[in-house]
């Protein structure tokens, strides 16, 4: 994603095209080519084992309502995550900067290294109905983004200004309970675990125990060690 972005950056940007003249940017890709050589020598060597946990629950659907649903499902994880205002802030800053970020390049940048993970994160969610965790990579820059396009554009009032404070501090608390559910059912809310995007947090350490003695019981009865990913 980086590459892409910054590719992205250097083509939108006219004065920083000249780039691609000089060898920095082939520097650059040289450079990442070697590091990622080793991961692409040791997965050939295990027959892509390390493909699995991604194409495994990578199956396209077709049903347009269930596509829908899980682009829904994905807003509302963000709602509660960011808080509705926070969010909302993000979005328009999201849609006002495309036609700034021909003109600013601190706005192309930072909508360079956004635009592409969050494009590429909703065609996934529509086409796997996954909820992809490396989309967050996104949301970072956009966060910056958002900073710098309200303070900006829009014109500094008090109106502005309370609903900045109110945003971070509902985005802050609202963050806190998502990292920890359980703080809501102490106080007499009933979160089902079915509706908790936290769920899928919970109960490794006993997963990754349990997993441990099998592989040593396994690895005892079958006399050599043995290699699990997941």
């Amino acid at each position: 994603f980086q590459l892409i972005s910054v590719l992205i950056f250097l083509i939108t940007v006219p004065k920083h095209r000249r780039e691609f003249r000089r060898p920095g940017v082939y520097i650059l890709f040289g450079i990442f080519c070697l590091f990622l050589a080793p991961p692409i020598i040791w997965n050939v060597q295990h027959d892509w084992i390390g493909l699995v946990p991604l194409t495994s629950n990578m199956e396209p659907h077709k049903h347009l309502p269930a596509r829908f649903s899980a682009l829904f499902l994905f807003f509302g994880h963000q709602l509660i995550v960011c808080s509705p205002l926070f969010f909302i802030a993000m979005v328009v800053s999201l849609i006002g900067s495309i036609r700034r970020a021909f003109h600013s390049s601190k706005v192309c940048f930072l909508l360079s290294f956004s635009s592409p993970i969050l494009l590429i994160g909703l065609i996934a969610i529509l086409e796997h109905l996954t909820q992809p965790s490396w989309i967050a990579l996104g949301f970072v820059s956009l966060s910056l983004l958002a900073v710098a396009w309200w303070l900006d554009v829009p014109p500094q009032n008090r109106i502005l200004q309370i609903a900045a404070v109110v945003a971070l501090v509902t985005a802050g608390a609202s963050s806190l309970l998502a990292l920890d559910t359980d703080v809501l059912r102490t106080v007499g809310i009933n979160l089902s675990y079915s509706s908790d995007s936290s769920s899928g947090l919970r109960g490794w350490k006993t997963a990754t125990g349990e997993i441990e003695r099998f592989r040593t019981a396994f690895e005892e009865k079958l006399g050599e060690q043995v290699f699990l990913i997941g």
